[in-house]
């Protein structure tokens, strides 16, 4: 099935309601307290998921109302709009010196609750590549001292997680993730993650207990509503 293209309006549909790569790492932290599960950015993280997953149907079908409901809940900012102009520019690169043939894709999904949004597809060598466009600064900060899966859940642990959610969705076996700052003499930095079933366990784990979490919380919402009523 085709898939839509990123940052349209029919790749926020798909995205609606469930738990995503760029976000799921803020599941992995727990709270701390020794029986708090999840961490306050978390519990905030599975209230917006609900929040989605209650919006009146026509407000998402809608195009006017879907843009204007966007414009209040995304942040946009003048860096995450270079990224996105920059991200072709990185494939088309990372591409040339790599001789990868690399394919743009939609949302992922992996159930009905969770989906990821590779920045490619390397298909003939069963990869996907993520990229990332940050400031001259941080692109050397990552040259420094990001050269493995290890690496990058120290300096960046939001960006594994993302990585790990990609190869999840995909059944990818490596994850090439990049840093591109076509200001650099060396514009693009490539580390390679390769899939970890224990990394894929925990985050399915995760995911699963903030989906329990989730449908009690709209369980409860829908009562009060009852009530109300």
């Amino acid at each position: 099935a085709t898939q839509p293209t990123q940052h349209s309006l029919d790749w926020y549909r798909a995205r609606l309601g469930r738990f995503t790569g760029s976000q799921v790492g803020r599941l992995m932290k727990s709270g701390r307290g020794k029986d708090d599960i999840f961490s306050k950015d978390a519990l905030t993280y599975i209230n917006e998921i609900v929040a989605e997953r209650m919006l009146n149907p026509s407000v998402v079908m809608v195009d006017d109302l879907f843009e204007e409901y966007l414009m209040q809940v995304t942040a946009t900012s003048k860096a995450m709009a270079w990224g996105n102009d920059q991200e072709m520019n990185a494939r088309t690169l990372y591409a040339k010196t790599h001789n990868h043939k690399v394919t743009s894709c939609g949302a992922v999904e992996l159930s009905k609750w969770f989906a990821s949004s590779p920045d490619g597809l390397v298909l003939e060598n069963n990869g996907v590549v993520e990229v990332k466009c940050p400031t001259p600064k941080v692109h050397v900060e990552y040259m420094v001292n990001v050269h493995n899966a290890e690496d990058l859940k120290k300096v960046r642990p939001e960006y594994y997680w993302q990585v790990v959610a990609h190869m999840a969705v995909t059944g990818a076996d490596w994850c090439d993730w990049m840093s591109y700052c076509p200001f650099n003499k060396r514009p693009l930095h490539v580390v390679r993650i390769v899939r970890d079933q224990e990394a894929e366990s925990q985050l399915h784990e995760r995911v699963d207990a903030a989906e329990m979490m989730a449908q009690e919380m709209i369980a409860k919402a829908k009562g009060i509503a009852d009530n109300v009523s």
